[in-house]
């Protein structure tokens, strides 16, 4: 509207700190590069943000939610349009303990900053709501959950902060294979069409 035209250059980094980062350094150095929508993980935001910050280029997160990425300020160009972990954690921990009454929940990170910090926050509100709250972690990279689903015992919940909906889809079909009748609860990353077990529910 103003006499100026804006293209829009897409690139893909999969959730990968290391290709956030190569990606990134090809962006701060195209002077045609304005600002930049992204990165969606939290920890391709701390692969970039040392980029981004020495480059001056601003950057905004739909979904990145690590509530150190702002309030460290060490990325003072970073932006987000999400509420972050400790906004989300204690809403998850509330919905939790008050709409499925669960006793003992069991909290499953992937090892990734943003689902790391997504578990501290929701085991802190789960455990001040008196629930008893087991902890395991799983790499991104783990396909066959079996092992891990055995360990799930009598939690009533099973809290995934994930990002890859595949993953736990696979997970909550392997869950329901050994006869558990635990009820998944996904974050945010989990708001996804490759996430569809009946019976789950995901915050968003």
């Amino acid at each position: 509207d103003h006499g100026t035209e804006f293209e829009l250059e897409e690139v893909d980094t999969q959730l990968d700190p290391a290709q956030a980062s190569t990606t990134g350094q090809r962006l701060v150095s195209d002077d045609e590069i304005l600002a930049v929508v992204g990165p969606a993980g939290s920890q391709e935001v701390e692969a970039v943000g040392p980029l981004f910050t020495r480059a001056n280029l601003g950057f905004v997160s739909g979904s990145a939610t690590r509530t150190s990425l702002t309030e460290s300020g060490d990325f003072p160009t970073f932006y987000r349009v999400v509420p972050n972990d400790d906004a989300q954690g204690p809403t998850i921990g509330d919905s939790i303990a008050q709409e499925l009454e669960a006793d003992e929940v069991f909290v499953i990170d992937d090892q990734s900053s943003y689902s790391t910090g997504l578990a501290d926050s929701a085991t802190e509100s789960l455990e001040g709501a008196d629930i008893t709250v087991r902890r395991d972690s799983v790499s991104q990279e783990q396909s066959d959950f079996s092992a891990l689903v055995s360990r799930v015992g009598q939690a009533d919940v099973v809290f995934l902060p994930w990002q890859l909906g595949a993953k736990a889809q696979v997970f909550g079909q392997q869950l329901r294979e050994q006869g558990s009748e635990a009820v998944i609860f996904g974050s945010d990353g989990l708001f996804t069409e490759d996430f569809s077990l009946e019976g789950s529910y995901v915050s968003s």
